[in-house]
């Protein structure tokens, strides 16, 4: 029983040491809803996705149930990059709607950005909600 454990920790450090924080670099892309471990949270969006050029332009969509598409642009003067976070202010008529505070992993040719897409109404900070990308595949 011991060399079990001793064989899973070894395999953690393992899988550890082949992960690290996903660069400013890393974030160019587009990224689609990861739904990660269990159920996927319930909102009334099934699809967000996030494009950002290399010039650090972004584009974000979330695609409603009932059909109905929202589209937000932020400019890359507006993006904020603090370490391994970062910040998209999301404006629509030059009024906040959404801010998405971000960071992500890499692991080996896997990557994951993670955070929360912060939700505003007249200005002010109402909600929330946790919200995850992978990369876009192609198929």
């Amino acid at each position: 029983m011991k060399i079990i454990y001793i064989i899973l920790i070894f395999l953690s450090f393992g899988c550890h040491a082949e992960s690290a924080t996903i660069t400013k670099q890393e974030i160019i892309g587009e990224w689609v809803t990861h739904y990660g471990y269990g159920a996927p949270i319930q909102t009334k969006t099934t699809v967000n996705s996030l494009v950002i050029t290399p010039e650090y332009n972004v584009t974000f969509k979330r695609a409603f149930t009932s059909g109905k598409m929202q589209t937000y642009r932020a400019a890359s003067n507006d993006l904020k990059f603090d370490d391994e976070i970062f910040i998209i202010p999301l404006l629509k008529d030059n009024k906040i709607n959404y801010k998405l505070v971000l960071s992500g992993w890499r692991n080996g040719k896997r990557k994951l950005i993670f955070g929360t897409l912060f939700l505003y109404s007249e200005g002010e900070l109402f909600n929330g909600i946790p919200v995850s990308f992978k990369p876009k595949t192609n198929k």
